[in-house]
């Protein structure tokens, strides 16, 4: 598959996923314990992570080496609500600092649309 052709299967998951959504309040749902019912961690390179930023992290992770959009990480994690760009990185900042030591970060392009990626340090 060319890059044009994986960049074009991105945006057409990525649009799917945000109709899919538009209209349901924004959930992360954590899996749960079969026996207790109580919330499993959500983990990521060895680090815990909340629900909502486990889901950030696969999300930047499955973009590979093209990345994902910021808009379109906006649209499937909040789809019903317009939050600035900030929010993302606040986001992407915390999960960057729980990470850090496993030799990985998430990057983002300083062009806009903003693009992020995974990369090991």
């Amino acid at each position: 598959m060319s890059h044009e052709e994986t960049q074009a299967a991105l945006e057409n998951l990525v649009r799917d996923v945000a109709r899919a959504q538009r209209g349901r309040p924004p959930q992360v749902k954590s899996r749960l314990c079969p026996y207790c019912n109580q919330a499993l961690p959500e983990v990521r390179l060895g680090v815990r992570l909340t629900p909502l930023k486990a889901r950030l992290f696969d999300l930047v992770q499955r973009g590979g080496e093209d990345g994902i959009p910021g808009n379109d990480l906006r649209d499937i994690l909040w789809p019903d609500e317009q939050l600035s760009v900030k929010t993302l990185a606040v986001h992407v900042n915390q999960i960057n600092e729980l990470i850090e030591d496993e030799g990985y970060r998430i990057k983002g392009s300083m062009s806009r649309p903003s693009v992020f990626r995974l990369v090991k340090l």
